[in-house]
């Protein structure tokens, strides 16, 4: 970061060809343009895959972001990461090595311009092994919701809806059944299976940048100056050097 002048944005864009590059766990545009380039909003997923993707933001005054970021660095995470440190070390050590998430010293944190925090927690829930047994998991969460009390507001509460694309339903339930229904048809003894596409970590690939004001998301990790998370990140970034 000191490299770069403190700039986020810049570290990233000289990373571009790892994985801490935008839409790098996809296809290039070229590639997948002539598969999706007449659905309606080819044009702004290229603009997110290119350039990522900015958030539209009521701005935030500097006199309410500051005291926002002390009240963040003294609260910490959620009591769902801070009461179980091992797992939340290994969540978070997970998405170093897989390029979603840079680790900083808290101690330099400030350092960065027009920082913001969102506490993280980690959420239980259930999901299933490669045999379709269920079984327990545990998945890293950011609240974006919190509201801190210097501005009174959270990233969310500042969304300005009416910049948001509108969220269209149609027929894609309706096309899946029909499809189910014929399958079962055609062949009625066989097993059927269906494929779930996560798209979590390539959403987290999107820069979370609001344009025009630099503002930039980052959570508060239980001592994250490790020399592992240090060690995750140099070797990470050396096989894309």
């Amino acid at each position: 970061m000191k490299k770069y002048g403190g700039s986020l944005q810049c570290a990233l864009d000289a990373n571009s060809r790892s994985p801490l590059g935008m839409g790098s766990e996809f296809r290039a545009p070229k590639i997948i343009k002539p598969l999706y380039r007449h659905h309606p909003i080819w044009p702004r997923t290229k603009l997110i895959l290119t350039y990522g993707s900015h958030w539209p933001l009521e701005e935030l005054p500097e006199e309410q972001r500051v005291p926002n970021v002390e009240e963040a660095i003294n609260f910490g995470n959620h009591k769902g990461a801070t009461n179980d440190p091992v797992l939340l070390r290994k969540l978070v050590e997970k998405d170093v090595k897989y390029g979603y998430c840079i680790p900083l010293p808290l101690c330099k944190a400030k350092q960065i311009p027009q920082l913001l925090f969102a506490p993280m927690n980690i959420q239980r829930q259930n999901t299933i092994n490669e045999m379709g047994k269920i079984i327990d998991k545990e998945r890293l969460t950011h609240n974006q919701s919190y509201k801190w009390s210097g501005s009174g507001t959270s990233v969310n509460s500042r969304i300005i809806k009416e910049a948001l694309m509108p969220c269209m339903y149609r027929t894609c339930l309706k096309r899946i059944i029909n499809w189910t229904v014929a399958v079962r048809r055609k062949y009625p003894g066989r097993r059927i299976f269906a494929s779930k596409i996560d798209r979590k970590f390539e959403e987290q690939e999107a820069e979370l940048k609001r344009a025009g004001s630099g503002n930039l998301w980052s959570n508060k990790l239980t001592k994250p100056n490790s020399p592992k998370l240090r060690s995750l990140e140099r070797s990470r970034l050396k096989k894309y050097a």
